[in-house]
């Protein structure tokens, strides 16, 4: 193996360093702020720096970024369908059905009890290919699945979701209509879609 020894050489400088040395201290505090991001020092508002804009691919103008609220919302329909009160009971039914079935305590998904019980087994995270113990958790989380299926079909619960969610995007397409078709006008525009 190779030993690894200190180069005494300087390292080399690229074209982005040199020009950032020439720079004035103000200019280069400047230069790295707009590169980085920080405060601007006239408005004092925070300003993400031209990196991270470059980073995350948004585009101020991009119809995902100008109808961002009224997406966001559409996309919440989900998590309001849960509020549903048919939903609601489906929940409790399927958590009913799981408890019956040998699975008690799940509150949202059966996989946080895979979870526990892995922690359980292995609370240090680490678990070789052939511990005894793998055979028996398999056959556990086989059931676990088995009964998850059962009863997602017992309780409809994925069915009453789906409508629930339905439901709710439907509303807001029709309360914010006018901004369906602005979007859906800014996109075309945007992607080149005639």
């Amino acid at each position: 193996m190779p030993e690894l020894t200190e180069d005494p050489a300087e390292p080399e400088v690229n074209e982005a360093e040199e020009y950032q040395q020439s720079l004035s201290p103000s200019a280069r505090e400047e230069f790295s702020r707009v590169l980085a991001g920080g405060v601007d020092p006239v408005t004092g508002t925070e300003e993400p720096g031209c990196l991270e804009t470059s980073l995350s691919g948004a585009d101020p103008d991009a119809p995902y970024e100008r109808f961002a609220d009224l997406l966001e919302e559409i996309r919440g329909a989900s998590d309001l369908a849960d509020q549903d009160p048919e939903v609601l009971a489906a929940w409790e039914a399927y958590r009913e059905c799981l408890s019956s079935a040998g699975f008690p305590g799940v509150r949202t998904d059966p996989w946080e009890l895979l979870d526990q019980r892995f922690t359980q087994e292995f609370p240090d995270d680490r678990m070789l290919e052939d511990d005894p113990r793998l055979p028996e958790l398999v056959a556990w989380e086989v059931s676990l699945a088995n009964a998850h299926l059962d009863c997602l079909e017992e309780t409809r619960l994925e069915a009453l979701r789906a409508r629930a969610t339905a439901r709710g995007e439907s509303e807001i397409l029709a309360r914010r209509a006018a901004e369906v078709d602005a979007y859906l006008a800014a996109a075309r525009e945007w992607y080149g879609i005639d």
